[in-house]
């Protein structure tokens, strides 16, 4: 006993450094898990003071029959937090895509943006619920009709052509807690609106105003000689719009 007496006091320093180290530990951890708390508890404050924003593109059936669905329609609903100032702004493009029929199997595609699809958006006022509608006048049955007739001028070049529309809407708004926020989303049909990062939106609307100052396509104006012409198939590819995209198509 009397040894064991002795050897605890030769090392009283080295027990009571380790003592305090492990308590310092301990603290440490415990200031950590208070910390992952804190962040929970501000991630779940968070929520309840943000929008949520439901954004649906749809075709609206007429009151006539026999019934058709000629206009093409973008709703935004927040069903979350109420906000204010909000604002909403849309972007179109058509994504085109041109197949060589011929033995060459090439593939061209180029996105073009469209002016005047939309042509109107009427906002509520609202903080919550519906909060804008952007509308267009038979949009969906010109679109219908204006890619029957690229393909089939297509294949009097001997290709096959493709239209599909992409919808894009840059949202600005003011929280309750004072933030000013900026988002973007991807519009398809039907299956409702996909956030897109802070980069992607804003290369997308960087590239519809540079685009509005050059020579757009006008929705109501475009033909498929216009499209044939802007993706190269017939003539040359008109300077204003971006590089096209060729490649060879696997056999």
């Amino acid at each position: 006993m009397q040894k064991i007496r002795i050897c605890l006091q030769k090392n009283k320093i080295f027990f009571e450094t380790i003592a305090a180290v492990l308590v310092s530990g301990a603290a440490v951890f415990v200031s950590w898990s208070q910390l992952q708390v804190y962040r929970a508890q501000t991630t779940i404050q968070e929520q309840t003071v943000l929008p949520h924003f439901v954004i649906t593109a749809r075709q609206i059936a007429s009151l006539q029959e026999p019934v058709t669905y000629d206009d093409d329609v973008i709703t935004i609903r927040n069903v979350g937090a109420p906000i204010s100032q909000f604002s909403v702004r849309n972007a179109v493009l058509f994504h085109i895509t041109v197949d060589d029929q011929t033995l060459n199997k090439w593939r061209i595609t180029r996105d073009i943006f469209i002016n005047g699809y939309y042509i109107s958006t009427a906002h509520t006022a609202e903080a919550t619920g519906l909060l804008a509608t952007i509308r267009g006048i038979r949009n969906n049955k010109m679109q219908a009709a204006l890619e029957h007739n690229f393909r089939e001028v297509s294949r009097t070049y001997g290709k096959f052509g493709l239209i599909e529309i992409k919808r894009f809407i840059q949202i600005s708004y003011i929280d309750l807690l004072g933030r000013g926020h900026t988002e973007y989303y991807f519009v398809p049909m039907i299956y409702g609106a996909a956030r897109l990062t802070d980069q992607e939106g804003k290369e997308v609307f960087d590239a519809w105003e540079r685009s509005l100052s050059a020579e757009i396509l006008e929705f109501a104006k475009i033909d498929a000689d216009a499209l044939l012409l802007a993706t190269g198939v017939k003539g040359r590819p008109t300077s204003i719009w971006p590089s096209v995209v060729k490649k060879k198509l696997l056999p």
